[in-house]
């Protein structure tokens, strides 16, 4: 009877195999075995050609009376369980806030085996790993259920629920298809194009915050290199995109292993920093915990981590658990590289525009100035601030986006005036050329000074058909010769 039963499911197999054609057929009889098993414990294995999915994947009718289970639910052969979000989704982990690790826990499991192993599921249990809508004291493990589905909807492969995908994989909606306004213009160059027939826009939501908030959350990212270098509309989008979080005592924001979403600024409260590793001696006097691993570091306001989560979604290194009652600002990897690529591409639009206004660079083809555009960096100077200094070494070559400034050199009076700048002059290539130390002071004359910056390598390397040009102006630029 069991060879019989045997020899149908292979020949069933064959058949299916045939009409499919798939290219990954282990993969493929892998998928078909598990949802044959899903069907018969549901009662009936009965295929319905008119719901079949992708290769891959095959779709089951029910007996009556009985609910399919989910097509999103969590396979036996997932070995990631879906990220943890602040905003919904899986509910954390509550962990007693004293340091004895013998203390009775939550009903709800506070960890997974190493990476996120989810716990064995019943088959009819709703844990869609990609709904995001409920809160943190969501009834399932992994949130609430989807409240709808569609029928032409394909079904997840069981291996794509739980595996890591990579940072380039992650969709990210053009600009000028999102509803939201931008926190922030560019300059006057970066206003709403006139003859744009779909506006752009900025792809976050903005969260309130105090002056307060938005100081300490600034001097929180402003030591982190991953904030080092933003512009001021690009930080100004980052700050308002954070999303405010409460915590209760007890709660584990981060867990060892899980893969990361969600870089985090701590804005009241403590919270305790765990690592665990195989051999490791513990000393609960000193706040170790056997199931958490060591403690090693507290976290208090002001305080920020969980950066690397905004570059890839790795295995969190450490385990992170709220000794109080806490408030913490979120930012999502999303949010944040969809920030920093509506800027990049919106500053590039800016910069060849620019770029073709530029007297001295009108020589240049099209494609010359798209790669300086992709290199120039953006500097704002207030009234009053020296850009270069007169007898610094020279570094970086300046063209001016906005504002005006004066060129000034030292004589034995004080100072003389030797150029006044405006929009679309450049200075500071004297000292490229020559390679010496700069022969003059420039200075912001305005209440704001926009510059754009080009380091001595790209300067050699992208302006080369104009470097002469520069050359032989300089003395009726500067009043004196290029050998001075």
């Amino acid at each position: 009877m069991a060879s019989q039963a045997w020899t149908d499911i292979l020949n069933q197999l064959n058949r299916d195999v045939a009409r499919e054609n798939p290219q990954d057929v282990v993969q493929w009889a892998s998928d078909w075995f598990q949802n044959r098993l899903k069907a018969e414990r549901l009662g009936k294995t009965t295929i319905n050609p008119s719901k079949r999915g992708p290769p891959g994947t095959l779709s089951f009718v029910p007996p009556p009376g009985v609910q399919a289970a989910q097509p999103h639910s969590l396979s036996p052969f997932s070995e990631l369980g879906p990220s943890d979000s602040p905003f919904g989704g899986p509910r954390r982990a509550t962990v007693p806030t004293g340091s004895n690790s013998g203390s009775s826990f939550s009903s709800a499991p506070i960890f997974r085996p190493p990476f996120g192993l989810a716990p064995p599921i019943a088959p009819t249990e709703d844990v869609s790993p990609s709904d995001e809508t409920g809160g943190f004291s969501s009834e399932s493990l992994f949130g609430p259920p989807p409240t709808h589905h569609h029928d032409d909807e394909p079904i997840v492969p069981s291996y794509a629920l739980g595996r890591r995908t990579s940072v380039s994989a992650e969709s990210l909606v053009p600009a000028n298809q999102r509803p939201y306004p931008p926190t922030g213009g560019l300059e006057s160059t970066l206003e709403e194009d006139e003859n744009s027939v779909t506006p752009k826009h900025s792809p976050m939501p903005v969260y309130p915050k105090t002056e307060q908030q938005l100081a300490r959350i600034r001097s929180a990212i402003k030591p982190n290199f991953l904030f080092r270098n933003l512009d001021e509309e690009q930080e100004a989008d980052v700050l308002a995109a954070m999303k405010e979080v409460s915590l209760e005592a007890g709660e584990m924001i981060i867990e060892q292993g899980a893969a990361g979403d969600y870089f985090y600024v701590v804005e009241s409260g403590k919270l305790d920093v765990f690592v665990k590793k195989e051999g490791q001696v513990l000393d609960p006097e000193k706040g170790d915990r056997s199931l958490l691993g060591k403690k090693v570091a507290t976290c208090v306001e002001g305080d920020s981590f969980g950066e690397l989560a905004l570059m890839h979604n790795a295995p969190r290194a450490a385990s992170i658990i709220s000794i109080t009652p806490c408030t913490v600002w979120a930012l999502d990897r999303v949010s944040f590289r969809t920030i920093l690529l509506d800027h990049t591409s919106r500053k590039r639009r800016l910069y060849e525009t620019f770029l073709s206004e530029v007297p001295i660079l009108a020589s240049l083809q099209p494609q010359e100035r798209a790669k300086i555009a992709d290199v120039l960096e953006s500097r704002t100077f207030a009234a009053g601030e020296n850009v270069i200094t007169e007898g610094d070494a020279g570094e970086e070559f300046f063209l001016i986006e906005s504002g005006q400034a004066v060129a000034v050199k030292k004589s034995e009076g004080g100072e003389t005036m030797v150029k006044q700048l405006g929009k679309g002059d450049y200075f500071g290539e004297l000292a490229l050329i020559n390679r010496q130390t700069r022969a003059a002071t420039v200075r912001a004359a305005s209440d704001k000074l926009v510059v754009a910056a080009l380091g001595e390598q790209a300067f050699t390397r992208l302006l080369g058909p104009v470097k002469d040009i520069m050359a032989r102006s300089v003395g009726e630029r500067y009043g004196f010769a290029a050998g001075r």
